[in-house]
């Protein structure tokens, strides 16, 4: 006989998880309805354990762990990962193998403890924005679901969005950090990602923090290395402001583990290229040394200062803008069948005007790249202009 709180809880289920569409009307067609769905749920405090059966394609069966955070918290604060199959791996990260080696530790001290007496010590994935710190956290969780399958222990991964628990309101921000850590803690053991971590760890001395977001920062810094520490949770944190976070969490027992994410060099961005290149719906004809020689004088260095430089998120989207030359080529009726050198070249022109905002921004010149960017007839007005256009001019 299902109980009113069992009851009450899968309805939550029906509504939340959304593994389920439907809703029962009479109590007495729960039981039927569950076993449609073929769903089995534990529960487990305030958070809700989901298993869906499924079945692959091979007919073999598979499960899918779905679980709820607390309702607590806010929106999009915690999200646990389940299904690798659409994430990167390592071998799709070209120039990081330094970092890749340094995560390890990190993977096999969850999979394997009885390996390993020592604390676990927390990492911090520091570099400029677009060069993979996003990428290692996904590799590594993949690595961590594929190991569900097989060797070593069942270890979650975990993406949690810090900026989100803090609140205007007295005592909320703190409150929401000690639930953010109960939670992670009840369903270790888990490897935590946290992007722009610098949210919750700022200097005090080089900002001026909210009384909220102290108090936090003292909950986060005695949770990670106090006398009752996180057990069975390891965070790894990416930030591009070193210069904003307080140096008490980087001590051996917190952030201890700095991992420096560097720029790519002008053989990690042609071999980025070539191999991004590869799903194109149409052969990459260009040729290597043509690739490098373009995209020589970008490579972070003496010759390219960090604003002009090309990171990996800037060769996906010139990837994606040869991706669209071809899209509109086809629709309308003028396919290419091939990315030849002049393609290429345009592709790479079209990619240096789209980065030139960045740039601007990059250098704090946005007001004058927008005046720059406008009519002649716009520049004659700017007499008669309010204060603030004058201002911006």
């Amino acid at each position: 006989m299902i109980t009113e709180r069992f009851r009450d809880r899968c309805s939550v289920v029906s509504s939340s998880v959304h593994t389920a569409r439907l809703r029962p009307h009479d109590p007495k067609d729960l039981d039927g309805i569950v076993q449609q769905l073929r769903c089995e749920t534990a529960l487990n405090g305030d958070q809700l354990l989901t298993v869906k059966k499924t079945e692959t394609a091979e007919g073999t069966p598979s499960e899918t762990e779905r679980i709820l955070p607390p309702e607590a918290l806010p929106p999009n604060t915690v999200t646990v990962l389940s299904d690798p199959r659409e994430m990167r791996s390592f071998e799709d990260i070209i120039g990081l193998d330094r970092q890749r080696e340094l995560l390890k530790p990190i993977l096999y001290r969850a999979l394997y403890p009885d390996l390993i007496n020592s604390k676990p010590e927390h990492a911090l994935l520091v570099g400029y924005y677009g060069t993979g710190k996003s990428m290692l956290a996904e590799a590594m969780a993949r690595e961590v679901l594929e190991h569900h399958n097989g060797r070593g222990r069942k270890v979650r991964f975990a993406h949690v969005h810090l900026a989100n628990i803090f609140i205007k309101w007295l005592g909320e921000s703190n409150q929401n950090m000690n639930r953010l850590l109960d939670f992670l803690e009840r369903i270790a053991p888990i490897i935590v990602f946290m992007d722009e971590i610098d949210a919750a760890m700022n200097d005090p001395a080089q900002t001026q923090a909210h009384e909220e977001t102290l108090r936090s920062q003292s909950t986060f810094q005695a949770r990670l290395s106090g006398l009752s520490p996180l057990k069975g949770v390891v965070i790894i944190g990416a930030t591009n402001r070193p210069d904003m976070i307080s140096g008490a969490f980087l001590r051996g027992g917190r952030f201890g583990r700095g991992i420096h994410v560097p720029m790519p060099s002008e053989d990690s961005l042609a071999r980025m290229l070539l191999k991004k290149a590869e799903r194109l719906q149409v052969p990459f004809e260009t040729s290597e040394a043509h690739v490098r020689s373009t995209l020589r004088k970008h490579a972070f260095g003496q010759h390219c200062p960090i604003d002009q430089a090309f990171t990996g998120a800037d060769i996906e989207q010139l990837v994606t803008i040869m991706d669209e030359r071809y899209l509109v080529g086809t629709v309308e009726r003028k396919p290419m069948s091939s990315i030849s050198p002049t393609i290429f070249d345009e592709c790479y022109d079209a990619l240096l005007d789209a980065r030139q905002i960045r740039q601007a921004v990059t250098a704090n010149r946005l007001a004058q790249f927008v005046w720059q960017g406008s009519t002649d007839a716009a520049r004659s007005t700017s007499k008669s202009a309010t204060p603030e256009h004058q201002q911006l001019q």
